[in-house]
C-alpha cells in the first residue's frame, strides 16, 4: 500500500475510463454509485514522480445501504467544504476569510444523527 494519500487519489483518479467520473474516495475507502462487476479488480497507472509502472487493485468489501452511509456522506461533505473554501479547526467549520463560524457544522452534525436513528429504505 502507498504510504502518500495524495498518489492514492492520483492513481485513483487516473482510473476514470474503468471506475467513471463520479467517486467518493478518502485515501483508503473507494465509493462508487455502481457497483463492479468484479470482486477484485486489477489496474495498471504509472506513478508521476519517478515513471514507475505500479498495479491498483480494488476489492469489493461491500455494497452500503442508505441508513449506513455516514462515512461517505463524510467524504462527500469535507470534499464540499474544501471547494467553497470552509475548514475544520478544532471541530468547528469556519471561514479563513471571515472572522466569525459558520453554523454548518451543527446542521450536519443533526443530520448525520437523525440518518442513524431512522432506518431508511431505498427501492
Amino acid at each position: 500500500m502507498m504510504e502518500s494519500k495524495a498518489v492514492r487519489y492520483s492513481l485513483v483518479a487516473r482510473q476514470e475510463a474503468v471506475l467513471g467520473r463520479t467517486r467518493a474516495f478518502d485515501g483508503s475507502t473507494l465509493y462508487l454509485p455502481n457497483k463492479i462487476t468484479e470482486t477484485t479488480l486489477t489496474l495498471s497507472a504509472v506513478r508521476d514522480t519517478d515513471d514507475t509502472p505500479v498495479s491498483v487493485f480494488i476489492t469489493l468489501v461491500a455494497v452500503v445501504n442508505y441508513s449506513n452511509c455516514v462515512q461517505l456522506f463524510n467524504v462527500i461533505f469535507r470534499r464540499v467544504c474544501v471547494c467553497v473554501r470552509v475548514y475544520v479547526r478544532a471541530c468547528v467549520m469556519s471561514d479563513p476569510a471571515g472572522p466569525t463560524s459558520l453554523g454548518v457544522a451543527a446542521s450536519w452534525t443533526s443530520l448525520l444523527r437523525s440518518l442513524q436513528s431512522n432506518s431508511y429504505t431505498t427501492t
